[in-house]
């Protein structure tokens, strides 16, 4: 029930597309720093995740929810909300990498559901209210 009532909402489309667009920058990023450069998870999904969020939290508030008031305390909101999502990612990617073998590229994709889904509530409610 709460999720139909968040996918009605007039926001969840341009949030799900702008979060779209803000996932293959944090993957992207996360296998560029991961794969390529070579960096640990920890320092990789940070790279990746605030990269992400900052474009995120700029479209969001131009295009999205159009909120150009309190700018810096809708930020700090959003930060706190990326913090969260950002923990809650790295336990589930490290929960699938060490104790089901899949691959850390893999479990970052799956994560991504999980915390979109927790920071679209999370931010819709309390972040661009």
């Amino acid at each position: 029930m709460i999720c139909t009532k968040y996918m009605a909402d007039k926001y969840f489309t341009k949030y799900l597309l702008i979060g779209i667009i803000a996932s293959s920058i944090d993957v992207i990023l996360f296998w560029l720093f991961y794969n390529i450069l070579q960096q640990d998870i920890f320092l990789s999904n940070a790279i990746s995740v605030s990269s992400a969020a900052l474009f995120s939290f700029a479209l969001n508030s131009l295009y999205n929810f159009k909120k150009s008031d309190k700018v810096f305390l809708r930020l700090i909101s959003f930060v706190l909300v990326i913090i969260l999502g950002y923990f809650s990612g790295v336990y589930f990617i490290l929960l699938l990498v060490n104790f089901f073998g899949i691959k850390a590229v893999m479990a970052k994709l799956l994560s991504l559901p999980l915390v979109f889904l927790l920071q679209y509530f999370l931010n819709s409610s309390i972040s661009f209210r």
